[in-house]
């Protein structure tokens, strides 16, 4: 028996390109109270990526054989769970030009990407351990390599929010966090991002299909 697989959908292109016609459009396909949310935000490139973000969800579970899953069963106020008739994950993550929906039957699962970009030392050590701190003193860029690990297994356990991104020990392709250990697969989906998925169970394979907005 195969194991399971992730569907992740994404987008790359610049959010302030979008005109507000267009995004208007995406947000008439979402419902009421997800548009009032989004409507909240303060800058348009915001409100695109989350847009964008929602409708993503919707394909990659419709892509999963939910061919019935409407946003309606979301509860938007978690980033997980599409409701009991569903009986799958999913997580949404933005950065850049960059927006992403990843989405598993049968587990759990995180993403984040991350645009690369200069950082000051002491956020870097914020959330690392001296080891890794260590290695991003020679190489800085690597500080997204374990920013997006850390990030997307709290995602994938729950609402911890980064102040726990310290906890999650990291162990090359698995992590552990939470009493559970946790499978990180790392996304090379443009120049100049980094990121992971996190899944509480091994995948077979991350069938990824970039979008044309």
């Amino acid at each position: 028996m195969s194991q399971p697989e992730v569907r992740l959908l994404y987008i790359n292109i610049d959010p302030e390109k979008i005109d507000p016609d267009t995004l208007n459009g995406w947000l008439a396909q979402l419902p009421a109270r997800k548009c009032e949310q989004i409507g909240k935000h303060r800058h348009h490139a915001n409100r695109v990526q989350s847009a964008a973000g929602w409708r993503l969800v919707e394909q990659a579970m419709q892509q999963l054989g939910f061919n019935d899953f409407s946003l309606e069963a979301v509860d938007f106020n978690s980033p997980h769970k599409s409701g009991s008739a569903f009986p799958a994950d999913f997580n949404i993550s933005h950065s850049g030009h960059l927006v992403c929906a990843a989405a598993l039957a049968g587990g759990r699962i995180g993403i984040d990407v991350e645009r690369i970009r200069p950082l000051k030392s002491n956020v870097m050590r914020k959330y690392l351990n001296p080891e890794q701190f260590r290695q991003c003193e020679d190489d800085p860029d690597r500080f997204f390599d374990f920013w997006t690990r850390k990030e997307a297994v709290v995602k994938a356990h729950g609402q911890e929010g980064i102040a726990r991104l310290r906890e999650v020990e990291l162990q090359d392709s698995k992590a552990e966090f939470a009493g559970k250990t946790w499978y990180l697969t790392p996304l090379q989906l443009a120049d100049g991002y980094a990121g992971h998925i996190a899944t509480d169970i091994p995948v077979d394979r991350v069938n990824i299909e970039e979008v044309t907005p």
